[in-house]
């Protein structure tokens, strides 16, 4: 376990340098640019938000971080918990104020960071909005995830409070810092053991496609569809019976909702894509007890191996997707360039694993004391083609699926989302109905119980088709 160093260098965690080769190849990317905009009703004062981000910096190192280049490598270097630097903008003769500060905040945040000189974390408050106040915290991903902006947040709402009142600012105590993971993470990882967990992992994945494309859209007018940025969202809306079935489903199959759901989401993707075994990543936390309060980036990408039998019940899938995921976590230490790596798969692109299921991050809550969180769209491309993020709370299940338009239109995933919905609601009804018999969206044309997206058709015919836009694709 890591122990506390208190030195003021350290080296980058893997999922970290990964991120810094990614700047340092593209610096104007907003990709990895995680933006914050929330509102006081009460107004902010400047000098009280100043002096409560001093604090929170001074109690979390990797927000006055900065990542040069030593001896031919990024390393993290830890500043001194000097005041930060606060943008004021007064917004009291606009007439169009409300949303102006939307519009500024977004392009504020995708203005690139400098990583090796200044702090990953920047600041710009909005003063004379009738609704009150507004204040954007941007941070790098390099520096924060969404657990990490989630304590940022709420240790700022408490700094603020206690300055204002005029008494200590008294935060939670953070044991162990960022730096203290990350070099415990590279000591770990070069051990016996852990190429030994890497080598088998690889072994693991050899024979699986590290490339998965789904099925063509659903007939229809694609202009309808609306237009999207770099990054589309999507919210995912689940049948009534879902809410009231998942709980109960999941403790009768012995795995966790989220499991549940992803057992429906690779039913689909296998009626999508006509393949029975393929990858899908997820994003894992690597937080032990001590680092729960630690501000920086423990996510690290796992890819998972789907095989779905068109015979096998849904119960029985959920069983291997348990056993999969099982292994996974086993595995999750292992940093997913290494995987690449070791499996020569070209890094254009996105490698090895295109599509993504993970829990929904945890962010900031709605409100937090008098603040309130305010909507920014969000920056850059999908990290992934497509990424279905679930809620992981006990209530009625939600979530969002992310995806690149460029890769798939918005109409198509819609498409998705009907067929992933309406499975996972059938299969809940029933876990013992063979996978491939589990309706899909009864749209016309397509998606009808049994088939693929697209035209029903023999399998002749399907493989005819795909060998024909296979020989299109290669004449391009």
């Amino acid at each position: 376990m890591p122990t506390r160093r208190a030195a003021r260098t350290a080296p980058l965690s893997s999922a970290q340098e990964s991120l810094w080769f990614l700047r340092a190849a593209d610096p104007e990317a907003t990709t990895y640019h995680i933006p914050t905009l929330l509102q006081r009703p009460q107004g902010i004062d400047v000098g009280t938000l100043r002096a409560a981000l001093t604090a929170v910096t001074a109690r979390h190192e990797m927000l006055r971080t900065t990542f040069p280049v030593r001896d031919g490598g990024p390393v993290q270097r830890i500043g001194d918990p000097d005041p930060i630097d606060v943008e004021v903008v007064d917004v009291r003769d606009r007439p169009d104020a409300e949303s102006f500060v939307l519009r500024d905040a977004r392009a504020r945040s995708a203005a690139a960071f400098d990583l090796e000189d200044a702090s990953p974390l920047r600041c710009v408050v909005w003063q004379g909005l009738a609704s009150g106040d507004a204040v954007l915290l941007c941070v790098h991903h390099i520096a924060i995830d969404q657990w990490s902006l989630a304590i940022l947040v709420e240790d700022l709402a408490t700094a603020y409070d206690a300055v204002e009142a005029g008494t200590d600012v008294r935060l939670p105590e953070v044991p162990l810092q960022f730096a203290d993971f990350a070099a415990w993470e590279r000591e770990a990882l070069d051990t016996d053991q852990a190429r030994l967990t890497e080598s088998k992992r690889i072994a693991d994945l050899r024979g699986y496609p590290n490339q998965l494309r789904l099925g063509a859209p659903p007939p229809g007018d694609a202009a309808q569809a609306g237009p999207d940025s770099e990054r589309g969202l999507l919210d995912l809306k689940f049948q009534e019976s879902v809410g009231e079935l998942l709980p109960r489903r999941a403790r009768e199959l012995r795995v966790t909702p989220f499991l549940l759901a992803l057992a429906a989401f690779q039913g689909t993707v296998r009626r999508w894509s006509g393949q029975e075994r393929f990858l899908i990543g997820t994003t894992l936390t690597q937080r032990s007890g001590e680092l729960d309060r630690t501000v920086g980036y423990f996510l690290n990408t796992v890819p998972l191996r789907c095989r779905v039998r068109a015979s096998a019940s849904f119960a029985e899938l959920c069983v291997m997707v348990r056993q999969e995921f099982t292994e996974g976590m086993r595995c999750q230490v292992t940093p997913f360039d290494r995987l690449v790596r070791g499996l020569s798969v070209s890094r254009a692109g996105r490698p090895l694993t295109q599509l993504a299921f993970s829990v929904l991050p945890v962010g900031p809550a709605e409100s937090v004391g008098p603040w309130r969180e305010l909507p920014v769209p969000p920056l850059g491309k999908a990290a992934f083609d497509l990424t279905v993020l679930v809620a992981a709370d006990r209530g009625r299940p939600t979530g969002v699926i992310e995806f690149d338009p460029a890769v798939y239109p918005r109409q198509t995933v819609a498409a998705l989302h009907d067929d992933f919905t309406t499975l996972l609601a059938a299969a809940l009804a029933d876990p013992d109905v063979p996978v491939s018999r589990l309706p899909l969206s009864p749209r016309p044309g397509g998606g009808s119980q049994g088939t693929l997206i697209g035209p029903q058709m023999d399998l002749v015919t399907m493989v005819r088709s795909r060998v024909a836009a296979t020989g299109k694709e290669g004449r391009r």
